[in-house]
């Protein structure tokens, strides 16, 4: 953000507030920065293949380009749009870059696509480029995205950063910049759409509007435009101080306290005495530490994205399997989520299990972002013979 804003400016003040524009909206966009997700890592990829884009001027600063969008493209495919948003640039700088940019990513997207469609059967293109197109449309976000994730909270940024894409829109800058923030906002407002999207899609809207306000300070702080426009200049640029005002977070509460390890290690143990098999759905990986060698399942909300699509039927067969399970009692145990319907279970459940225990609050751990849940409800079977009873758990563990 930095590099950019400031190739463009050459104004070292204008690119560091650009780059305190996205560092203030650590939060807004889920506090994900500092989290093992790909969310950071397609970021840097697509920053850095931006970045190469704006420099280049051979071909092969072209290809090398093209290797670092698609590798962005593989962590995460929001990237597609603004991808293809710098190929008017290259065009008009020259029509061999152009086309050597998109001959290698071209080569290396379709090329893989084959390779890892081969290796899976087709299903990695059902995931990377079918499965998000089958969800529901998030219809609230169509408006949504304008006023609560973008006006709400940075109006003056975006005038700012109007003010720079404008002050820009002339020769190779404009046809750079227009359609690279376009397209980052376009990947931001597509994502959202998406059910079960969460702040973090923001990521790429909010590094678009960061690097257009760094280009708006510059524009508004010329001499030139404070002798014609001092007072509205003045305001944008007080404007812009007090929105960072407005963004202030306190770091600390994004990071897990002492207690929320104690918490996790209460929870493994309580695993670890629960009869086998157990099936956690939203935290199955805590299987395996409770117990070395467990089979674990797949993830809730992963399961939840089939469960939403239509791959080759692959929901049907999916939610089949789980119903037999759920009918046979294949599980022992099943340690459900609060609130419960983040566990996906199917609506007949409580047919063939019933609620034995809960957890000790103690013993919940709720992640500090996302989505806040976290194992609670105890079941177990329901039997003819035998009522839902205690078993295993500490004596604090209190029954619904």
């Amino acid at each position: 953000v930095y590099r950019l804003v400031w190739l463009e400016t050459r104004n070292r003040w204008a690119a560091v507030v650009a780059v305190g524009v996205l560092a203030a909206c650590f939060r807004l966009a889920g506090a994900w920065l500092d989290l093992a997700r790909v969310d950071s890592l397609f970021l840097a990829l697509l920053l850095v293949g931006l970045l190469c884009v704006r420099q280049t001027s051979t071909r092969r600063a072209a290809m090398l380009a093209g290797v670092v969008l698609a590798a962005s493209f593989f962590a995460k495919q929001s990237a597609l749009v603004p991808m293809a948003a710098v190929v008017p640039f290259l065009w008009r700088r020259g029509r061999g870059l152009a086309v050597v940019y998109s001959a290698t990513v071209g080569v290396i997207l379709g090329g893989t696509t084959l390779w890892f469609n081969h290796t899976t059967g087709g299903w990695y293109s059902q995931y990377v480029l079918r499965l998000a197109g089958q969800h529901a449309v998030a219809t609230n976000e169509y408006v949504g995205f304008f006023t609560h994730d973008l006006l709400r909270p940075l109006a003056v940024m975006l005038v700012v950063a109007a003010v720079g894409l404008l002050a820009y829109r002339q020769g190779d800058a404009g046809w750079y910049w227009i359609p690279v923030t376009g397209g980052l906002l376009f990947a931001s407002y597509t994502a959202r759409l998406h059910t079960g999207g969460y702040d973090n899609v923001l990521l790429p809207g909010y590094a678009g509007i960061a690097m257009a306000t760094g280009l708006g300070l510059h524009a508004l702080t010329r001499p030139a435009v404070l002798d014609r426009h001092r007072l509205a200049s003045r305001v944008l640029v007080g404007g812009v101080l007090v929105t960072f005002l407005t963004l202030i977070y306190i770091p600390w509460q994004q990071v897990p306290s002492a207690s929320a390890t104690q918490a996790g290690n209460r929870l493994v143990a309580d695993l670890a005495r629960l009869p086998q098999p157990v099936y956690l759905p939203s935290q199955s990986w805590l299987l395996d530490v409770a117990r070395p060698g467990t089979t674990t399942s797949a993830q809730a909300a992963a399961f939840e994205d089939v469960l939403r699509g239509h791959l080759r039927g692959s929901n049907r067969w999916l939610a089949r399997d789980l119903r037999t399970d759920v009918a046979q009692q294949r599980f022992a145990t099943v340690v459900l989520d609060s609130p419960s319907a983040y566990s996906y279970l199917p609506k007949n459940f409580n047919v063939y299990y019933c609620r034995a225990y809960t957890l000790s609050r103690d013993d919940q751990l709720e992640p500090v972002t996302g989505t806040r849940t976290a194992p609670k409800a105890v079941w177990v079977p329901r039997t003819a013979t035998a009522a839902c009873r205690f078993f295993g758990l500490r004596p604090e563990t209190r029954p619904f």
